[in-house]
């Protein structure tokens, strides 16, 4: 999966999400994952 297909994901997961406390979570998540996608580990 590419950079922008998982912030795409993620863009509607977090749209969608009402609960502030959860669209944290699911920033901090997309956060970690682009990171790892930087670092090459790829199957997540």
């Amino acid at each position: 999966m590419s950079k922008d297909e998982l912030k795409d994901n993620y863009k509607e997961k977090i749209q969608n999400e009402e609960s502030p406390f959860m669209k944290n979570i699911l920033e901090a998540e997309l956060k970690h994952k682009l990171e790892l996608l930087e670092l090459g580990i790829e199957n997540i």
